[in-house]
């Protein structure tokens, strides 16, 4: 639950703890939750929009946070770039 309500309070978190502490199992938990949650609105009602679902469902990649920059990693702004 803590996960999720931070999930649902903040642009994205970061899972830090000790080795074995569960945190790979918390993510893993929390998203297949709520596909299940999606997968069961969608048979609640099946004309419902993707823009009208409570509870969407979650894709996730996993990176190597030594394979980027820090830049790239928690993004930054470049004036000089063009749009």
């Amino acid at each position: 639950m803590q996960l999720y309500e931070s999930n649902v309070t903040r642009h994205g978190n970061m899972l830090v703890g000790s080795t074995m502490a569960g945190k790979t199992t918390a993510w893993k938990i929390l998203i297949e939750a709520l596909n299940k949650l999606s997968e069961a609105e969608k048979k609640e009602n099946k004309n419902v929009k993707p823009e009208d679902m409570k509870i969407m469902p979650v894709k996730y990649d996993l990176i190597n946070p030594k394979a980027i920059s820090i830049d790239e990693l928690y993004g930054y702004f470049d004036d000089q770039l063009p749009p």
